[in-house]
């Protein structure tokens, strides 16, 4: 299988802002739709382990008080005590962030 000549011209671009994303595969694109529909998740909801492993790596990264109040909910979470005794600064720091991207 060759690739077509207007697929070549388009890898050919020189800026990355024009480029589009191209996926080249040994497959015909039915194939590759079929495969990616039956795709399964490596991380499953009842594997208990690892989605308790996902769970302990993250938590500790998220400001739940801070995602609660930016989707409306008034309720405190349970892990803002957590929080290290500099979160305070990182609070105001997210809470900035999240002022500027809702904006």
């Amino acid at each position: 299988n060759e690739l077509d000549s207007h697929i070549i011209d388009m890898m050919d671009i020189k800026s990355d802002d024009n480029k589009p994303p191209i996926l080249v595969v040994p497959q015909t694109a039915q194939k590759v739709m079929e495969q990616i529909y039956s795709f399964t998740p490596k991380l499953n909801i009842n594997d208990i382990s690892r989605v308790g492993t996902a769970i302990d790596h993250y938590e500790s990264h998220i400001n739940f008080d801070l995602l609660l109040q930016q989707t409306g909910n008034t309720v405190t979470s349970s892990t803002s005590s957590t929080f290290s005794p500099g979160q305070q600064e990182v609070d105001k720091e997210e809470e900035q962030i999240m002022a500027r991207v809702a904006t």
